[in-house]
């Protein structure tokens, strides 16, 4: 059996999609070593993978733009030149000519519909590949994976002729057992409450500050990490620390490395995520997987897991103060069941890849 990959989320620095194709990968070249695995991208991975069966299609490309046409163009014929059984995409978009080859097995995951929920929230460009590439991408597949009870609902709400061959997947922590036996050292002494994600309008950042500032009145030893890499749009969040007068109790790291975040995840009093729209939420779930306390809004998946250690917000920046209040006053004990098998995810996805027409 001959499987393709969308692996351009691996081509970059790994975010929530990237890191989501990696561990999944990872166990599917593992659990299925008799499969012939292709890695296309539009330039040459970060990580490598030595094994027997796996091979690499990669090209040069530099720029968003090229990395879509090269896509929507060479992809395809690289899958008939390697006599493909099935073609897989974990994030969104199919390459749409795959539509006329027909014994090839689509399959594409789908991680959330913001564009329509938020489309305010995105850049521009990238609303624009949205709305161009993921109806038809849903449309011509054979299989829809999607990332969360949650995120089918949503899918089925906007594009209900999917019923019938969309299947859920849950994800599932990157912390490993193994990495919490040598807990890692202390990075920051005082007590925090840490924000993990791209800083950009979604993560709804403005509100999370102006929260943490009412927080700050009864809680003045207290600081907010943020971790994370620069997005798009006005999300300045350095300019806006200084207006709220927060500079001496703000942490702002940039992007960390993954025993880094560890850390700062084990360490945190609350992990706070008040995003205006998430299919998931993985830093929730890793800090979950910790028994950290988490907040998040209504609209994340994470808010339908049961645990103590889970609270709710609304958006604005005083409900977000009152429940983080409320977060760091509370004694959790029983706490979210959150598991790490991405084992158990690859061998549901592999199920879903070698599906039948």
């Amino acid at each position: 059996m001959k499987i393709g990959i969308d692996a351009r989320p691996l081509s970059h620095k790994l975010t929530g999609i990237g890191r989501y194709t990696y561990n999944v990968l990872l166990n599917l070249i593992e659990l299925y070593p008799d499969v012939e695995w292709f890695l296309y991208s539009d330039r040459p991975l970060l990580m490598e993978f030595d094994y027997p069966n796996v091979r690499l299609r990669t090209g040069k490309n530099t720029s968003s733009l090229t990395s879509t046409i090269f896509s929507q163009s060479i992809f395809p014929f690289w899958a008939i030149n390697d006599k493909l059984n099935t073609f897989w995409s974990p994030r969104h978009h199919l390459p749409l000519l795959l539509f006329f080859i027909k014994n090839i097995h689509k399959v594409v995951t789908i991680h959330d519909i913001v564009w329509i929920r938020h489309p305010k929230t995105m850049s521009r460009f990238s609303l624009i590949l949205e709305r161009l590439l993921f109806p038809m991408s849903v449309k011509i597949a054979d299989i829809i994976i999607t990332v969360s009870e949650f995120t089918k609902s949503e899918l089925l709400g906007e594009f209900s002729s999917t019923c019938n061959k969309t299947y859920p997947i849950p994800l599932q922590s990157f912390i490993k057992d193994t990495d919490i036996i040598n807990k890692p050292p202390r990075l920051i002494e005082d007590s925090y409450i840490l924000f993990v994600g791209t800083l950009e309008p979604r993560k709804n950042l403005e509100n999370l500050l102006r929260a943490f500032r009412i927080v700050l009145k009864n809680n003045g030893d207290l600081k907010l990490v943020i971790v994370g890499k620069d997005g798009w749009g006005d999300t300045k969040i350095s300019d806006l620390v200084k207006e709220l007068g927060l500079e001496e109790f703000i942490i702002i790291t940039g992007f960390v490395s993954d025993k880094e975040l560890l850390s700062l995840y084990m360490h945190c009093d609350i992990l706070a995520m008040p995003s205006l729209y998430e299919g998931f939420g993985l830093p929730a779930l890793e800090a979950l997987s910790l028994k950290r306390k988490v907040v998040v809004s209504q609209k994340n998946a994470i808010a339908e897991t049961k645990g103590d250690n889970v609270f709710i917000t609304d958006l604005d920046d005083k409900s977000i103060a009152n429940t983080l209040e409320r977060a760091l006053s509370h004694s959790s004990n029983n706490y979210a069941n959150v598991s790490n098998d991405w084992a158990m995810v690859a061998e549901s996805t592999f199920k879903r890849l070698k599906s039948e027409h």
